[in-house]
């Protein structure tokens, strides 16, 4: 069972106040930090590691074979080709009819050799940011969720150890640089984790004809 928002929260809190130990964390700046961390740790794990895959729908014009993405989104990659796992089309076929593809600006280009009728589905998989949500939207897996905390609160140790240098009431005066090394070798291994995640590229030419 996924964690919801409030229970992962909970954890990144715990691990920073176990590392911080020395440091006196205020309720506000640590909410703050810890927000902010979510808001960009949730693209970070997908780029890095496993996407978020939605799905995307849209229609073919009759005699060409590309057409507008610009309403397509929430693309982890924007206007490119890694912004998309596959592209399925004609849809709803077995086996999946899944096409070569070129994303040129705005656009999205099949690699068929045969054109479109007016109006016909065309079934995108976007790459796209993990989402963490109350209680109910949570598109990190098991796998992932530990990786997300991990990643989450070293990013915090390295980006904000430097404001506290003078809020160490315990350890000494090198205690804040333990917390900044800390959250660099935990990053390190977190990043070197999640890359070992990701599919490989695949290069694979998918079918042209109908």
């Amino acid at each position: 069972m996924s964690y919801t928002e409030a229970q992962i929260t909970d954890q990144i809190t715990n691990l920073i106040r176990n590392i911080w130990s020395t440091v006196d964390w205020g309720t506000a700046a640590l909410s703050t930090a810890i927000t902010e961390g979510i808001t960009k740790g949730l693209r970070e794990i997908a780029r890095e590691g496993r996407a978020n895959v939605g799905l995307a729908t849209v229609t073919t014009s009759a005699g060409t074979k590309d057409f507008s993405i610009s309403g397509v989104s929430n693309m982890l990659h924007g206007y490119d080709e890694e912004s998309f796992e596959a592209v399925e089309f004609r849809v709803d076929k077995d086996p999946p009819r899944f096409r070569s593809f070129e994303v040129r600006g705005s656009r999205l280009a099949m690699d068929i050799s045969f054109m479109p009728d007016a109006s016909e589905d065309v079934r995108l998989y976007v790459r796209q940011p993990h989402v963490l949500s109350g209680t109910t939207t949570n598109t990190l897996d098991p796998v992932l969720e530990p990786l997300f905390v991990d990643l989450v609160a070293s990013h915090i140790a390295v980006d904000k150890e430097g404001f506290f240098i003078n809020a160490i009431n315990v350890g000494g005066s090198g205690a804040y640089e333990r917390v900044r090394d800390w959250g660099e070798r935990k990053l390190a291994v977190t990043l070197r984790t999640l890359r070992a995640l990701r599919k490989p590229p695949i290069a694979e030419q998918w079918p042209r004809v109908v």
